[in-house]
């Protein structure tokens, strides 16, 4: 999981979130290139961005603590990328309203998504 926009908020987070879930599918591109090389098996990751309301704050124990985000903008960005394939990158609604004029997107629909109470709409970038 990467957070974009905590603890301080920009107007390019979004923005830098899909950046950086482009760079990431050309590392591995790049990176199955070499394991093919070397006869390896190469492999594909699925991205899900979704931007909203979190809470975010140190969780944990003083034997294990950890800086992370809980609430339901989190789960959705999970259940996005669980029904990303490989190589494909799937935004939420609030995502694409705020950079869909900077990339290309399509319509993946409404889907249904476990644990989500409403049909979500997506799209893929």
């Amino acid at each position: 999981m990467a957070i974009f926009g905590s603890p301080f908020t920009s107007e390019n987070d979004e923005y830098n979130a899909i950046m950086a879930a482009q760079a990431m599918q050309q590392a591995v591109i790049k990176r199955n290139e070499i394991r093919k090389q070397r006869n390896q098996t190469s492999y594909q990751i699925g991205i899900g961005i979704n931007t909203g309301e979190v809470i975010t704050g140190n969780i944990g124990s003083p034997q294990k603590m950890d800086y992370t985000v809980i609430g339901d903008t989190v789960n959705l960005a999970s259940r996005l990328q669980g029904i990303a394939k490989g190589g494909e990158i799937i935004v939420g609604e609030e995502t694409h309203q705020q950079v869909k004029s900077k990339f290309k997107f399509n319509l993946c629909g409404e889907v249904s998504l476990k644990n989500i109470l409403y049909p979500v709409r997506c799209y893929y970038l």
